[in-house]
């Protein structure tokens, strides 16, 4: 009667890829706070963070403690050997939070901006898209298709009418520096 209490979801499947070849991050519907991501979801993340950064030796069992206490403000353990895929699960699972939310305040921030991380040599395709400007209904699907980093640390922020009115050129295309 209550089967569908029992019932494991399938989290195997398989992901979405870009035109580089690489696997296209998960979304989450309804995340709001990465805390409290789902272990659902968090499996997800972390099966794709593991194809993201090619880590082949890496499991999800091993992976999914470490990310649930980082996730809740934990200190990464130091050489923990898997520390790319780790804090790659981290950073979409906190990205795709970001964006939820963004999409859910959009009448105050209805534009977001696309920033390059504090990587020393971003990739090509931030590099071509830093400053870019996308409605906060569309947003950024980061890491962006093209992206060629093992950690991508690109990040968005939301802006006002005002603030992209101020950034006007003189062709009437928005560019933020």
């Amino acid at each position: 009667m209550f089967g569908w209490l029992f019932r494991k979801t399938e989290t195997s499947m398989p992901f979405k890829v870009g035109e580089d070849g690489r696997p296209r991050p998960p979304h989450f519907p309804g995340l709001l706070n990465a805390e409290s991501v789902t272990p659902t979801d968090l499996t997800r993340a972390i099966e794709w963070s593991i194809e993201w950064t090619k880590a082949e030796h890496a499991s999800v069992d091993e992976l999914f403690q470490e990310a649930k206490a980082r996730l809740n403000g934990a200190a990464r353990r130091k050489n923990f050997k898997h520390a790319n895929s780790l804090d790659m699960t981290v950073r979409i699972v906190r990205q795709v939070a970001q964006n939820n939310r963004a999409f859910k305040s959009r009448r105050a921030l209805p534009w977001v901006v696309f920033r390059t991380g504090p990587q020393e040599e971003p990739c090509k395709a931030a590099l071509t898209s830093n400053g870019a400007l996308a409605s906060a209904e569309v947003g950024f699907n980061l890491p962006l298709d093209g992206c060629d980093q093992s950690i991508c640390k690109c990040h968005t922020r939301g802006i006002t009418k005002r603030e992209l009115a101020q950034t006007r050129n003189d062709n009437g295309w928005a560019t933020l520096q």
